[in-house]
């Protein structure tokens, strides 16, 4: 065995579960697989012995207030282990189900995403369609200053000549802007204190229901409709050679008390209406306005950006019918409503029969014979309209009258409001997850999912499989502002789907949860983000990453092995693939048997020392010397089937 020491990792004396006191060295910066029966103890020297202790290790190194954050791994039972590298495990089993980890999050491909989205994308307004964008500062201070300019003057690219100022007419009277801050009345409050307060800030006008105050005189009460058409005036202006300083600073001003809008109004000129600025974007149609874009806004994970109706979970608890009228053959009297049955009180059962006698039906008509009305009130009850009820008790009775709140609505409220999780656990038997209605699955509040990049919402975009947003990213057309901001983000997250291409996972969508694949699939993804992370010096502990893939991806996951040993990383992976112990660059064979009939160290070496080495089982297999023979009789197959339907 050859190579400096410090090139090694040295394992001895390793005892954990089956393994016998095993002596074993394994090259650092290559791809060594672990192979030999199931069973045998591979698993046990990988991660029993080879992970868990270098985690461990890398634990100790860190300050107690950080190890207590941090799951401490117990001490394998081996004498010493040399030449470690800080180790991270990629294993087939996967965590605790977490509905908000999706193949976009866990890639860390979202997160670009999200960043790319709230720096380039287009919004549109979610009611009439037409885009919509927001203003900086000295975008609105040059389209004031550009309103000063005389029109000849702002259609005009080359200077003019002698000949064409001669025959310019007269500049006509210099233009005026006052800038307005909209402000919102809070009714709680006295008007003319609140007033004062703007006095106190070194405010004196103000422009209501298009008349301007001044504050020390007074300003008239708004009355009901005039609320909205309120506004401080922060300065007037002449354009005509204007201070930019101190329109900037107005400006500035105003987005700070008008909430991030300013108004820029034009006294006396009937061509120049009022025009209406927002820091964020906003629709001068509809008057929507839009959070300003920031990543997330972006992230189901973030109160700023998940729907408000599931949270971002795109999914929602809701009661149905078919759990609250399972048998739709009985009548109300013989308990068709499932939640009424241990509804005892007589009130109860009389506001029952009130609500039947005021639409005209029985309760003793089999529910399903009811008219749909009737089924669709006892259920989502009666809206707005109202209903006589009454009750008279043994000592006293008494009318009310209120709409029906029917038997849907009354259990979902009050698995809302109640504290008792003896109750939401009797409410939940009649609930069922579905997709939520809010946001149709998407996990995005509206004002998210209106945000455009190439013809996609970042909704959209996650629903494509990763070689169809792979093409998106690549046939991506941008302005050549929006292509140097995105620049960067782009070719992160092009570099990151060719990862997940490259591991056979091409055929996965963005926003697939992670809980919904199987274990190799979440092996492959996280190897597919530590390719992503750029790591160097590192060991890698694999196990059977090939499993579940179709030969023609296990090159392509070959190769993204050996990009992650050529990055100066340790890889080593339990594997029983012929074509990655072919292609390894150190094998190791433990065996000769599973249980307490292995953890021996049968043989290691390169591909060729094994197929050279007659006391190894697997290098007689990689010669062809030893070989699983196809079975000379094949069973006939059957005409019978199973046949699947409405699988989801």
């Amino acid at each position: 065995m050859s190579g400096h020491p410090s090139d090694w990792i040295r394992i001895k004396g390793a005892r954990q579960n089956n393994l016998k006191n095993l002596d074993v060295s394994i090259p650092k910066h290559k791809l060594v697989v672990i192979t030999g029966p199931s069973g045998a103890g591979k698993s046990s020297l990988a991660f029993d012995t080879l992970y868990a202790e270098g985690h461990r290790r890398y634990v100790e190194s860190l300050s107690p207030a950080a190890r207590a954050f941090l799951n401490q791994l117990e001490k394998p039972d081996v004498d010493s282990v040399e030449g470690l590298s800080p180790a991270i495990a990629v294993e087939q089993r996967s965590g605790p189900p977490n509905p908000r980890s999706t193949v976009g999050t866990v890639s860390d491909i979202h997160d670009y995403l999200r960043l790319l989205y709230a720096r380039v994308a287009q919004p549109v307004c979610y009611r009439c369609g037409k885009p919509i964008r927001a203003h900086t500062v000295q975008e609105i201070v040059d389209a004031a200053v550009d309103e000063g300019r005389p029109a000849a003057e702002r259609s005009r690219e080359a200077p003019a000549t002698p000949a064409e100022r001669a025959r310019e007419t007269p500049a006509p009277p210099a233009v005026r802007v006052m800038v307005l801050a909209p402000v919102t009345l809070d009714p709680q409050l006295d008007f003319a204190a609140w007033l004062a307060g703007f006095r106190r800030e070194g405010f004196t006008r103000v422009r209501l229901a298009g008349a301007l105050h001044l504050i020390e005189a007074g300003v008239p009460e708004p009355k009901p409709g005039e609320a909205g058409d309120l506004a401080i005036v922060v300065d007037r202006l002449t354009l005509a050679g204007v201070d930019k300083q101190r329109l900037t600073e107005a400006v500035e001003l105003a987005l700070h008390h008008g909430h991030g809008r300013v108004h820029l109004a034009y006294p006396g000129d009937e061509r120049r209406p009022e025009q209406v600025y927002s820091r964020t974007p906003r629709c001068p149609t509809d008057g929507v306005t839009y959070p300003e874009p920031q990543p997330r806004l972006f992230s189901f994970n973030s109160p700023d950006g998940a729907c408000t109706t599931c949270h971002g979970l795109g999914t929602e608890l809701s009661v149905t019918a078919e759990r609250v009228v399972p048998d739709g053959g009985k009548s109300l009297a013989e308990g068709a409503i499932v939640p009424w049955e241990k509804k005892s009180s007589l009130a109860f059962h009389r506001m029952i029969e009130q609500v039947a006698k005021h639409y005209g039906f029985s309760i003793f008509t089999p529910f399903k014979e009811l008219s749909e009305r009737h089924r669709q009130i006892l259920l989502y009850g009666s809206d707005a309209e109202v209903i006589e009820f009454s009750y008279e008790g043994d000592d006293s009775s008494h009318r009310y009258s209120r709409p029906f709140e029917g038997v849907i609505p009354n259990l979902e409220r009050r698995f809302r409001e109640t504290e008792s999780p003896a109750v939401r656990d009797d409410i939940r038997r009649y609930m069922e997850e579905r997709v939520c209605r809010g946001c149709a699955g998407n996990r995005l509040r509206r004002e998210s999912l209106h945000f455009f990049l190439g013809g996609l919402s970042i909704a959209q975009l996650t629903q494509l499989t990763l070689d169809a947003a792979q093409a998106w990213v690549r046939g991506l057309k941008l302005t050549p502002v929006q292509a140097q901001v995105a620049e960067k983000l782009l070719q992160e997250v092009s570099a990151r789907l060719g990862f997940m291409e490259n591991v056979g996972l091409r055929y996965l969508s963005l926003d697939r949860p992670m809980d919904s694949l199987s274990t190799g699939e979440s092996q492959r993804i996280r190897l597919a983000t530590q390719i992503g992370s750029a790591l160097s010096g590192v060991l890698y502990v694999l196990d059977e990453p090939t499993v579940g893939l179709h030969p023609r991806d296990t090159r392509r996951l070959l190769d993204t092995l050996l990009s992650l040993r050529d990055a100066g990383n340790t890889v080593v992976a339990v594997e029983h693939d012929r074509d990655t112990m072919l292609l390894a660059d150190w094998l190791i064979e433990i065996g000769p048997k599973a249980g307490e009939a292995g953890g021996r160290l049968v043989a290691a070496g390169t591909p060729d020392q094994l197929r050279a080495d007659p006391g190894s089982t697997t290098g007689q297999y990689l010669t062809g010397a030893k070989g699983i023979a196809l079975p000379a009789k094949r069973r006939q197959p059957s005409w019978q089937k199973l046949t699947l339907e409405g699988a989801g």
